[in-house]
């Protein structure tokens, strides 16, 4: 085998020049690598806006939710599976700006304008020990996720300034350093999570937009937001007949979420301080559930449902509301993937030539190879070696500058972007599986395509061979 190596490594040498390859080898090459760079380039960029687009559902959604029983008659209510990336309109708050702010709440709704009952947390401690048995299942927790149009009101020392707008309310707890929803994808500071769970204050996370609607000026960074120590003042306001209720929480930092429709008025607390916001003690939202694979969703729900059959609850997965949307991504990364197969599909043939021009000029040399008993076998080798040189060094360039490519440009094309997917800072990336299946494709597909160029040169007779000039 390594005479056959040594002797395909020759054939790849320029006849004139036998320090660099042959002018058709480096072309072969360099078509491989151009064909494999916008492959990697086209998937890594599209894998970072799916990759983007999971992260922001399960920073703010559960993978599993647990809710209560929707009242017999609202039974009839049909869930939209976009509800979670509605846009609401802003109402005016734009013109609140630095001091504190006092939120009265106007009206006071349920996510995606359903109507669930509350989930009673007298039940939560059995629930929790029932899908602790569950195969999959990471972390439970209840969660308060609810939304309102407030009216916002503060004052800076000199007069009070009013608006309205809608305020969305995602209320976690800490359980055992680590948070449902899995809002550690968004917000890298583990200091922020660590100020929201201190009993001594009541703390809040902010989105960057919802900051720059209430403070002016830049955004400062989280050690200067932490010393400033900005206060909301969050003053409910449901019914005459009922006493008003005043939250004030210090603002801890802020995050960016990622959609501008999802964050431009989201807040992130505790638990225990969103029950406060929403009158909702030993109440939440709903249950969450995290998973070790979220893929499992679906297999898991069943198995919760058989362990809670006698519980009334109602359960939902995130893959049933994103279900459609992850289905139509995943095709139209298959259309892509096709598409741009083709172009090593061409390239290919380019392979087939170079290596019948390597045979016509190479004729005497395998001629004199033949009469010194090589067999064909041999030279099979030979010539599927040099494609797989050709291939892997192909494929080695196109994968390297199809990564640069795509870091490059990809700020340059979450800019171009935005306005048609609503993604913000979506980043690049490059799944192992796909680099390694692109890598085998191209590998097997100059493989056969030496087999089918050296048919031509294994079936020469060895005298018309040894004739050849």
């Amino acid at each position: 085998m390594r005479y056959e190596f040594d002797l395909a490594r020759s054939f790849m040498k320029s006849t004139r020049n036998k320090k660099h390859y042959h002018p058709h080898i480096r072309l072969s090459i360099l078509g491989i690598a151009v064909g494999v760079a916008f492959l990697i380039f086209a998937l890594s960029i599209y894998d970072g806006y799916v990759k983007k687009i999971e992260t922001i559902i399960f920073s703010f959604y559960p993978q599993i939710t647990l809710q209560g029983e929707i009242p017999p008659d609202e039974s009839n209510v049909e869930i939209d599976d976009n509800f979670l990336l509605e846009e609401k309109k802003d109402a005016g708050c734009d013109k609140v700006c630095g001091g504190q702010v006092i939120l009265e709440d106007k009206t006071l709704s349920s996510l995606g304008n359903l109507t669930f009952q509350k989930f009673d947390l007298k039940q939560y401690e059995d629930i929790k020990t029932k899908l602790q048995s569950i195969k999959g299942v990471k972390q439970i927790s209840p969660i308060i996720f609810e939304e309102a149009d407030f009216i916002y009101s503060y004052n800076d020392g000199l007069k009070t300034v009013s608006a309205e707008g809608p305020l969305r309310v995602l209320g976690i707890q800490l359980v055992q350093e680590t948070f449902v929803p899995e809002i550690q994808r968004t917000i890298t500071d583990k200091s922020l999570f660590k100020a929201l769970q201190k009993s001594d204050a009541c703390r809040a996370l902010v989105s960057e937009e919802l900051y720059r609607k209430i403070f002016p000026g830049p955004l400062p960074d989280s050690i200067k937001l932490a010393a400033d120590n900005k206060k909301i003042t969050l003053a409910t306001k449901r019914e005459t007949s009922q006493p008003g209720r005043i939250v004030e929480l210090t603002i801890a930092g802020t995050f960016k979420l990622g959609m501008h429709k999802i964050s431009e008025n989201m807040l992130i607390t505790s638990l225990e301080n969103a029950q406060r916001i929403f009158a909702m003690e030993q109440q939440a939202t709903f249950v969450g559930v995290s998973l070790d694979d979220p893929y499992q969703a679906r297999r898991i729900t069943d198995k919760i449902k058989e362990a809670t059959v006698d519980d009334h609850l109602l359960i939902y997965h995130w893959m049933a509301v994103a279900a459609d949307m992850f289905n139509s991504l995943a095709f139209y990364r298959k259309i892509v993937i096709v598409v741009l197969l083709m172009s090593i599909l061409i390239t290919s043939f380019n392979i087939y030539t170079t290596l019948n021009i390597m045979i016509l000029e190479r004729k005497k040399q395998i001629g004199i190879l033949m009469s010194m008993g090589i067999k064909k076998a041999s030279l099979y080798r030979t010539f599927v070696i040099i494609s797989q040189i050709e291939a892997s060094i192909g494929t080695s360039i196109g994968i390297l500058a199809g990564v640069i490519l795509g870091y490059s440009f990809s700020d340059y094309l979450n800019r171009s972007l935005e306005a048609f997917v609503h993604i913000q800072e979506a980043g690049t990336v490059l799944q192992v599986g796909t680099a390694v299946f692109i890598f085998c494709f191209v590998c097997l597909l100059c493989g056969l395509t030496a087999l089918w160029a050296t048919y031509k040169g294994a079936n020469l007779d060895p005298v018309v061979a040894l004739r050849s000039e």
